[in-house]
């Protein structure tokens, strides 16, 4: 694993943003804000890894089939919640600081097909997001699921979900 600080991260992200044709100055700057100086960016032969493992738990029928992609967490800034989970998310003690955080301290992030990132924080928490910062879910660690210990323990190897 490669750890970069917020200036490489920087640089890495604004170029892709170029070469892509748009640029997002907004979320660059969010980014640089939100996410820690440490967090970890994993190479593409270990995502590769990840996503071998992660398809091979699907057909052990360890892992939801729809998890997605596995990817380096890329910046999000959550905006809104979705209407009919603000009160999902009242009833499980998660305040919109909390869901912030726990995608600001992704240590890995699945990209979805119905254009959604599930951010999974090393704690167990997880946070599902639209592409357009909308929250849809979130999963206090207390509440983990299945999918996320499996995903922490077995694919990413994180001590304590190792059963």
């Amino acid at each position: 694993m490669s750890v970069y600080n917020n200036d490489d991260r920087h640089k890495e992200h604004s170029t892709a943003n170029e070469l892509d044709g748009e640029s997002f100055p907004d979320m660059i700057d969010e980014y640089d804000i939100a996410l820690s100086d440490n967090q970890v960016i994993r190479s593409t032969e270990e995502l590769e890894k990840i996503n071998i493992d992660v398809q091979n738990a699907i057909k052990l029928g360890k892992l939801n089939a729809n998890i997605g992609i596995a990817q380096n967490p890329v910046p999000c800034k959550i905006r809104k919640s979705e209407e009919h989970s603000t009160k999902r998310f009242m009833d499980r003690g998660v305040t919109d600081e909390d869901a912030q955080s726990y995608v600001d301290n992704a240590v890995i992030m699945f990209s979805q097909h119905d254009n959604r990132n599930l951010y999974i924080s090393v704690d167990g928490s997880s946070v599902l997001v639209s592409k357009t910062g909308i929250l849809v879910t979130v999963i206090p660690a207390k509440n983990y699921t299945a999918n996320t210990k499996y995903i922490l323990g077995h694919i990413l190897k994180v001590e304590e979900f190792l059963w």
